[in-house]
């Protein structure tokens, strides 16, 4: 868990579709001590990879909308739902069998993930995620098999 995890959790109970405050209020909020770079406008910056926090506030649907680093005050607004992509789960290499798909909902920081991915390997988004779904319950049952003996 992040250690930025408390301050989000606190925007998505506030119940309001915008939050202004203060770095020090974040500070309170969250139990945390934001670094030094939180002076440049760029760390406040909705890049996925830009720092922990911002993956952490945009993973919850948040971004910001506003900084003021002379006052020390940010403002953040709720985004639109989650992205959703269709995966397809059948087996390529079975030609003529059923194949199912299903509706992977993807925070924003995911579907920048995927993005670069999927560009980098020059698969379709569809084609990457699977890839990555696999991959990821492959991990998942070899970790358990091996704590469960």
């Amino acid at each position: 868990m992040s250690k930025y995890a408390k301050f989000v959790e606190y925007l998505g109970r506030c119940g309001e579709a915008e939050w202004t405050g203060s770095f020090s209020d974040i500070e309170k909020i969250g139990k945390v001590t934001l670094p030094p770079s939180k002076r440049y406008p760029a760390w406040w910056s909705n890049n996925a990879f830009n720092n922990v926090f911002t993956s952490v506030w945009l993973d919850a649907g948040w971004r910001t909308k506003a900084v003021d680093v002379k006052s020390e005050k940010v403002t953040f607004v709720r985004v639109s739902e989650k992205k959703s992509l269709q995966v397809d789960l059948g087996d390529d290499a079975a030609q003529g069998a059923p194949h199912e798909a299903v509706s992977v909902p993807l925070s924003v920081a995911a579907w920048k993930t995927l993005s670069v991915l999927s560009n980098v390997s020059g698969r379709s988004l569809q084609q990457e995620a699977k890839i990555q779904l696999e991959r990821a319950l492959t991990e998942t049952a070899e970790r358990l098999k091996a704590e469960l003996g």
